[in-house]
């Protein structure tokens, strides 16, 4: 490792860059059934509990919860996930439990657990 973990911060900056390019390149409602997928299905930090739009981030980012990855390649996977999550909650898939300058919260509507029940995600996105 290099000093301050300078090969470890590369390929973290590496990894998030090529997701980033990738989820670019897909039609939102691929993004939003891997956000949806990902972030409420089995092990998901939205699976049993509500979860909130930096934990959804946080599961699509391939470094996880990194500090130290490029800020403005961060922000692109925050507008992608962002998209995606109002691309969920027009569908019907999510709601905001409550939303509060301190933690909004989105959880599944039945129609959500449904689709993820049965993989229909995409179909559901039309």
């Amino acid at each position: 490792m290099g000093l301050l973990g300078g090969k470890d911060k590369d390929a973290k900056k590496a990894a998030l860059g090529a997701e980033v390019e990738r989820l670019d390149g897909l039609p939102l409602s691929a993004v939003a059934t891997e956000v949806m997928v990902k972030g409420f299905g089995q092990g998901g930090p939205g699976a049993d509990n509500p979860t909130s739009v930096p934990a959804l981030i946080d599961v699509m980012n391939p470094s996880g919860r990194s500090l130290s990855t490029d800020p403005g390649v961060l922000a692109a996977l925050e507008r992608i996930v962002w998209e995606s999550v109002q691309l969920l909650e027009h569908s019907s898939l999510v709601y905001w439990e409550s939303y509060t300058h301190a933690k909004p919260d989105l959880r599944l509507t039945r129609a959500g657990s449904a689709a993820l029940a049965d993989s229909s995600v995409e179909k559901a996105l039309g």
